[in-house]
Order: C-alpha cells, then sequence, then structure tokens
C-alpha cells in the first residue's frame, strides 16, 4: 500500500480552507441578520420609552418632585461679582504706565 503523505495534507488543506469559507460567509450573514434585529429592537424601545411613555399621575409626580431644585439667589454675592468685573475692565483699559524705565528710553 503506497501511500502519498504530501498529497493528502494538500487535500486536507483545501478541505479545511473550504470549510472554513462556507462558516465565514455564513458568519457574515448571521452578523448582519443580528445587527438588523438589534436596530429594529432598538428602535421599537425608542418608540415606546420616549414617544409613548405610560407614566401614571403618582410617577409624573414623584418625578418633578425628585428633580425639582430650587436655586437660592444671593444678591451680595452677585453685586460683588459685578464689581470685580467692571474693575477688570477699567484696569484693561487703562494705559500701562513706566514707572521705572531701567534702559532710560526717554
Amino acid at each position: 500500500m503506497h501511500f502519498n503523505l504530501q498529497k493528502n495534507k494538500l487535500d486536507f488543506l483545501k478541505n479545511i480552507q473550504g470549510k472554513c469559507k462556507l462558516i465565514c460567509a455564513k458568519k457574515s450573514w448571521f452578523l448582519a441578520l443580528f445587527g438588523l434585529v438589534l436596530f429594529i429592537f432598538c428602535v421599537y424601545l425608542w418608540n415606546k420609552f420616549v414617544y409613548n411613555p405610560n407614566l401614571s399621575e403618582t410617577k409624573k409626580q414623584e418625578y418633578k418632585e425628585l428633580n425639582y431644585k430650587e436655586v437660592n439667589f444671593n444678591r451680595n454675592v452677585f453685586y460683588k461679582v459685578l464689581q470685580e468685573i467692571n474693575q477688570r475692565k477699567e484696569d484693561y483699559g487703562k494705559k500701562d504706565e513706566i514707572k521705572n524705565d531701567v534702559f532710560k528710553t526717554n
């Protein structure tokens, strides 16, 4: 019995390569189908929760109470900040004065 090892290896590799191509082709279709199903499911959830919310009046009231935050306006702090801003504007508008001319240009 004569056994050709090189030919059998080559046939074996070609057989594996053909099966891998078949699996990859099926896998890409499966991934595309899975992506499409996932996209449709996300659109369904978005439509359900955003455009058709089914909240009862009690849940709406709870949501409003949890998310309501009161802001305290402190006039003294506000006026102090305004004074600082105006002071900076005045300082920016002033011309720079050179008190000690190190190089004696004048």
